[in-house]
């Protein structure tokens, strides 16, 4: 069998000279080349791509894509943010694995990234969740180098649902105190706004700015945006929401109650799967949890009569989720890992890190095993959402 080759491209022109083999290996919006080039490049932090290809025998079996970012690492207790020191970041994002490699395929393409790290062509790697169970992750964990390594990657299921053929099949694939409190949610809610619950689908492009503008009344008071996380009407926001439409991917959902937005559930239409993206609601409207009325209506939709046969899967997207857990029929681990320079400035990062993340795991294993982390979470959303100015 013939030797493997790893190379690394650096600029577009090389990428154009994989396009064809990155085409037919795309298979999540993130991984999309068409929106890697115009959405990513266009990013103010973003320096240069870096695109590692493996090749056997001249031909491409597998590549990993990334880019060099010049950006904050932030470093985080909780959900407070204690500082974020500038880094320029070879990252890899979701799904940015395309193509096949066995154990000695993926230790060849981590070893570049290591080489990488070493030249100082930047100071940390961030690989965003990877499956647990791949190769390319085993790697990464067992690389050698005590004071480059990260000693709490962090792990999250990934949540996703193949859809029936019908709302029926829908439903019965619940358990039966889902199916019941779903049906209780949504009943209190339409109880108490007889014929003023409406939902509407934005997709097309002449709909977007009216979008935007609901998502943004329900956004600003949500305790994401507390965060600095979720939708924001930016640049960027727009420039993604209308690249996705202007392909016909795009999903917007937004639950209006008597004509005020409530509730929203934007997400992709990808390769079969609706790749939920961003969520949010109205506190104000807490009590009759729009969320899942929304959550629940639109699958339905998705499993209807007149179903989109586009859709065939739902992924509820990165991150963890009482409802993802009660809805979905598929799991799996992911992980987002980093791997340090093993020079002063990316040994320095890691050290200052590693004490903040073993104290983020040793609370949150003590609030789990006391069964305290849900409502914790819940706590401190509700602080960091009083302290957003309205």
């Amino acid at each position: 069998m013939a030797a493997l080759e790893v190379r690394v491209l650096r600029s577009i022109a090389e990428i154009e000279g994989v396009r064809s083999t990155w085409l037919s290996w795309q298979g999540v919006p993130n991984s999309d080349l068409d929106f890697y080039l115009t959405v990513i490049t266009a990013r103010p932090e973003f320096v240069r791509p870096h695109v590692i290809v493996l090749y056997r025998d001249n031909s491409p079996v597998a590549m990993l894509i990334g880019r060099v970012e010049r950006r904050g690492l932030d470093l985080r207790l909780g959900y407070v943010k204690l500082f974020s020191p500038k880094v320029t970041m070879l990252a890899f994002g979701y799904g940015g694995f395309l193509g096949s490699a066995a154990s000695d395929g993926s230790d060849l393409m981590i070893r570049a990234v290591a080489k990488c790290l070493r030249d100082g062509e930047a100071n940390v790697a961030f690989f965003n969740h990877l499956r647990a169970d791949s190769a390319l992750y085993y790697r990464i964990v067992t690389h050698p180098g005590l004071l480059t390594h990260d000693f709490f990657p962090s792990l999250q299921p990934h949540w996703r649902l193949l859809l029936p053929n019908s709302t029926d099949g829908l439903h019965s694939g619940m358990g039966r105190n889902t199916r019941k409190n779903h049906r209780s949610q949504a009943n209190r809610l339409l109880k108490a706004f007889s014929g003023k619950v409406r939902i509407q689908c934005f997709r097309a492009i002449s709909e977007l700015d009216r979008m935007i503008e609901d998502i943004e009344k329900i956004a600003v008071g949500t305790y994401q945006r507390s965060l600095g996380v979720g939708f924001v009407n930016s640049s960027e926001m727009r420039r993604h929401v209308y690249f996705e439409a202007e392909h016909g991917r795009f999903r917007g959902y937004i639950l209006y109650v008597d004509e005020e937005p409530c509730a929203f559930w934007t997400g992709i239409v990808y390769a079969g799967t609706f790749h939920g993206e961003l969520t949010g609601y109205d506190p104000k409207y807490a009590d009759y949890s729009p969320g899942t009325f929304l959550t629940m209506r639109t699958l339905e939709d998705f499993c209807g009569k007149d179903r989109d046969d586009q859709i065939t899967a739902c992924d509820f997207g990165l991150g963890d989720a009482t409802y993802k857990r009660s809805l979905a029929n598929q799991e799996w681990l992911d992980a987002a890992v980093y791997l340090f320079a093993p020079n002063l400035r990316g040994v320095s990062i890691n050290l200052v890190r590693t004490p903040f993340m073993a104290i983020g795991a040793a609370s949150r294993r003590l609030l789990g095993e006391t069964k305290l982390l849900s409502r914790t979470k819940t706590a401190w959303r509700n602080m960091v959402r009083m302290k957003q100015p309205t």
